[in-house]
């Protein structure tokens, strides 16, 4: 697997992820508001790259944040696996702190909705 933070593509863009290697699918969110006319660079986004060979059973996990991607994987086994790709960049402000605190919220929450999983997150 990869966690990929910062790849700047917009919603409409995220579906050139997987088509960037034949042996890999890929899952991302977009890190920016869509609507908003962009000056200079985009911005933040994060994904998951894993290989489309692998012999488990892959469910994507909606998301309500522009900074937190979530795959789960299960194997006829047992095997329950969580993974996380999180962008959390912070800027030494309450504005700031508040969204840290509430993404940490949110893979909180996910954690313990899933709470026989082994989890993996992929932070930046």
């Amino acid at each position: 697997m990869l966690f990929l933070q910062e790849h700047w593509q917009s919603d409409k863009q995220l579906h050139d992820l997987s088509v960037l290697s034949h042996e890999h699918n890929a899952t991302g969110v977009c890190g920016f508001i869509n609507d908003d006319l962009l000056a200079g660079r985009p911005y933040g986004g994060c994904a998951i790259f894993w290989r489309n060979t692998l012999s488990l059973s892959v469910r994507l996990i909606a998301m309500n944040s522009r900074r937190i991607c979530s795959v789960l994987f299960t194997s006829t086994a047992g095997l329950k696996l969580l993974c996380m790709s999180v962008y959390m960049p912070y800027e030494n402000d309450f504005a700031s702190f508040d969204d840290f605190q509430s993404q940490l919220s949110v893979i909180d929450n996910l954690i313990s909705q899933y709470a026989d999983c082994q989890v993996i997150i992929g932070a930046g």
